[in-house]
């Protein structure tokens, strides 16, 4: 009798787990730019095509990758930001577990290019379902450059899943929204379809960043806050109490510069709003912890 139990192979398996990874466009556009902040980027210029649905392509002007580290980046669990567990405890980066390209890849085709300040050239590499099919070098600016294409193409179960263009171009920008606001100094120039949604420069405080990612409106209505207790402190701006919001949209809370969205949080806001605004109107707020 034939055992019902047996290993499953090796790309079947990448791919089940990039869906714990990668739920949707805005999961590869996220983890992208989390990778380009970790390696130093002033500049990003991201392009979605179709929502995100069709392609993503993000450049950077980062430190660029060792010719060496490039295949390597696409093996699962191949981090530069970890050596022994108790490197846990020191994280200071976005990314550690080295999942998010090797995931990417085994839903989609990638074409990285990357070159190092001191290099000469710089190396261009291309998977496919997580195959490596081409890696060489070439001419490229200092940096990285991500084109993604294809995506879940090789898994059309989940491609079904996908909602409307526009509805996938929101999440898009939701994430770039969350990351603008963490991030000022950082030049975002966006590109949907070939045209320009966005071109946020960098500027000198959060304060101004929010300003220019919230609108004037906003920016004006906002008062900074500022706290500490114990080894927590929290910084930030909320708005006054007559400037409202019909939904909770407009909270942005972070720790340690990552975006959490907390139900705990979100009450702490909310109580401290209670008997200054209206029922089911929300505050804009962007508190740093």
């Amino acid at each position: 009798m034939e055992p019902k139990i047996h290993l499953l192979p090796e790309e079947l398996t990448h791919k089940i787990a990039a869906g714990e990874v990668i739920e949707r466009p805005a999961s590869i556009l996220k983890e992208l730019m989390e990778n380009a902040l970790d390696a130093g980027a002033t500049n990003l210029q991201i392009e979605i095509e179709k929502g995100g649905c069709a392609s993503i392509r993000i450049t950077d002007d980062g430190e660029g990758m060792d010719p060496a580290d490039v295949p390597l980046s696409f093996r699962r669990h191949a981090t530069s930001k970890l050596a022994v567990f108790d490197d846990l405890y020191r994280l200071s980066t976005f990314g550690f577990r080295g999942e998010a390209l090797p995931s990417i890849a085994a839903i989609a085709r990638v074409e990285l290019l990357t070159r190092q300040p001191q290099a000469v050239a710089g190396t261009r590499i291309v998977v496919e379902n997580g195959r490596i099919q081409e890696v060489r070098e070439t001419g490229c600016p200092v940096g990285t450059a991500i084109f993604v294409s294809k995506i879940f193409d090789a898994v059309p179960v989940r491609k079904k899943f996908l909602k409307t263009e526009a509805t996938e171009q929101a999440a898009c920008m939701e994430v770039i929204t969350r990351t603008a606001l963490s991030h000022e100094g950082v030049k975002i120039r966006v590109l949907s379809n070939g045209r320009q949604q966005w071109d946020i420069p960098a500027a000198p405080d959060k304060g101004r960043r929010l300003g220019l990612v919230l609108g004037r409106e906003t920016s004006d209505s906002l008062l900074a806050v500022k706290g500490v207790r114990g080894n927590i402190s929290i910084t930030g701006y909320i708005s006054r109490p007559e400037v409202a919001r019909s939904n909770t949209k407009s909270i942005y809370c972070y720790v340690n510069g990552r975006y959490v969205r907390d139900p705990l949080l979100n009450h702490a806001i909310m109580t401290a709003y209670r008997n200054l605004m209206e029922a089911k109107r929300y505050p804009a707020a962007a508190l740093f912890l």
